[in-house]
């Protein structure tokens, strides 16, 4: 680890919490955790792409960190889903019936509707938009950049230049920016103009699982002041199987990029944390491994802010005991009831002041 200094300026920097499902909602909650205990309050733009932007919605709206917390680990994702379609049935319809990959188009019909998820969205919070928040879609091979001025647009190589002054619904933007293809409905989006976008996952743009250009492009951000969450593809065994599988079917589009921005270029803040508890798309994962997805963005913030030298020794020395002491809890679970470590480890965050007791 880098020899730790005195904490620079903790305001007025760039947050983008990039896409992968569940591990993207759990990992980004805990980075949030960590940033919020560390004082880095005070963001110049806050952004989420996919499973990232719920988390950064919400605090952005200021819900509490302890209350993000809670709901990421009490909250059953599945029930936030209208089932619509059995995969079978999309993947006849897209394949057989379809072709739409000889095509290069993405299926608009998936296994889910988002109807309940947005209401969800604009309820969880004050529906207004989040005056500094922002997210991704994408529509055909453009960037579809959604905020509080309105709808944006940008090709591969050029500009963002404004499609729309009106501010899009929340729950529509978010369900735009998750709509995984064949997993989730496209969502359309109709424009002052009279034009209507079909928007699928901000994931599947030519910047995949980075788009750090977003917030340089469009709001004159500084590398060194901007900070990433990436989970990065899942690694599992059936992850890799079924992404294989998904690829023939829906076509090479339906996956978000592998490219990422070399270390050596890389000159922004990545938080790299390694979710192995949860899958991508496991919403109904259990409480206990809930939480062990959070202090993951937890810790993985910990070491970047540390190894970048944004810590005092103070800080990081109190970080590193929080961490320590929930890895113990985890040794520990194995032998314990079911619900054991989440309860436990919500404990500990209050008694270390990460959380805030009287916070809810």
């Amino acid at each position: 680890m880098s020899t730790i200094i005195g904490p620079p300026t903790r305001s007025g920097g760039h947050l983008i919490a990039g896409p992968g499902g569940a591990r993207a909602i759990l990992a980004a909650t805990g980075m949030l955790m960590a940033l919020d205990y560390f004082g880095f309050r005070s963001f110049a733009s806050l952004g989420g792409v996919s499973g990232g932007a719920i988390p950064v919605r919400l605090f952005a709206a200021g819900v509490s960190v302890r209350r993000l917390v809670e709901l990421a680990v009490e909250l059953d994702f599945q029930s936030l889903l209208d089932y619509e379609s059995t995969m079978k049935s999309v993947m006849f319809e897209h394949y057989y019936l379809h072709a739409s990959r000889y095509r290069n188009r993405l299926p608009a019909s998936g296994c889910y509707n988002g109807k309940r998820f947005a209401k969800w969205i604009e309820d969880a919070a004050d529906p207004s938009w989040p005056e500094k928040f922002w997210t991704l879609a994408c529509d055909h091979d453009a960037q579809i950049l959604l905020s509080k001025d309105g709808v944006f647009r940008r090709e591969k190589g050029g500009k963002f230049h404004q499609l729309c002054s009106q501010t899009p619904r929340l729950g529509t933007a978010i369900c735009a920016s998750c709509a995984v293809p064949m997993i989730f409905n496209s969502v359309p989006l109709a424009l002052g103009s009279g034009e209507v976008l079909t928007l699928h996952d901000g994931a599947l743009s030519w910047e995949g699982w980075q788009p750090v250009s977003v917030v340089v492009d469009h709001f004159a951000a500084q590398p060194r002041d901007i900070i990433v969450c990436d989970v990065g593809p899942d690694t599992t065994l059936y992850d890799r199987i079924s992404s294989s599988i998904w690829k023939v079917v829906c076509g090479g589009r339906c996956i978000p990029t592998s490219k990422v921005v070399a270390e050596s270029e890389r000159k922004f803040l990545l938080v790299k944390p390694v979710v192995t508890s949860v899958s991508t798309f496991e919403f109904t994962a259990s409480k206990d491994n809930k939480i062990e997805a959070i202090m993951e963005g937890f810790a993985a913030t910990l070491r970047a802010l540390a190894q970048d030298n944004r810590l005092s020794e103070a800080d990081y020395l109190a970080g590193r005991d929080i961490v320590v002491s929930f890895n113990a809890m985890v040794r520990a679970a194995r032998r314990q009831e079911p619900g054991t470590l989440s309860q436990q480890a919500m404990s500990l965050l209050v008694s270390k002041g990460v959380l805030s007791d009287g916070d809810k």
